[in-house]
């Protein structure tokens, strides 16, 4: 079992004897309550895709990663389709990728360029900005976005975070 010490942020494994079907007082397993054991904080599943954040169990130069999911419930053609991600102390966004998806329920990559029938010449590109997420896209062929909704996963860092030492390697 891992704990994570509030004071080191680090995860700390802790090693039980066996004793049947009983834990020590204090240890949390799928516990749905609402009290958490003093000098410990609850944490969301790191491996989460969610429209809430989560705390990943990454980091990035020394801070630690968060993940938010993004929908869209349709393109705009021939433009730019903004949504504000909510996120104040946004610092670095370290990873931004989507999904498309077809009133058909087709699926696509976003960033995306295509090279079909339906999609040929239709390019669909993604930024963020310090308060917005944006899929900007170029029709071709007999391509309507309108129709078409979008997943968009973003990891990120923020300015309240403090980094870690990071150690230099030298090759």
């Amino acid at each position: 079992m891992y704990i994570r010490n509030p004071e080191t942020k680090q995860w700390e494994e802790v090693f039980l004897p066996p004793t049947g079907d009983t834990l020590p007082v204090g240890s949390i397993v799928d516990y749905d309550g609402d009290i958490v054991p003093t000098n410990y904080e609850e944490v969301e599943d790191p491996n989460e895709y969610s429209l809430n954040e989560v705390k990943t169990n990454k980091t990035w130069l020394g801070k630690p990663v968060y993940r938010k999911l993004f929908k869209f419930d349709s393109i705009n053609n021939d433009t730019s389709t903004v949504i504000l991600h909510g996120i104040t102390d946004l610092e670095d966004v370290v990873y931004i990728q989507g999904i498309g998806k077809t009133s058909l329920n087709q699926q696509y990559p976003i960033p995306f360029v295509g090279n079909d029938l339906m999609f040929s010449g239709t390019t669909l590109t993604l930024r963020a900005t310090s308060t917005e997420i944006v899929i900007a896209s170029k029709i071709g062929g007999t391509t309507d976005l309108t129709q078409h909704s979008a997943y968009i996963i973003m990891e990120y860092t923020k300015t309240k975070d403090s980094a870690e030492t990071i150690k230099e390697v030298k090759i």
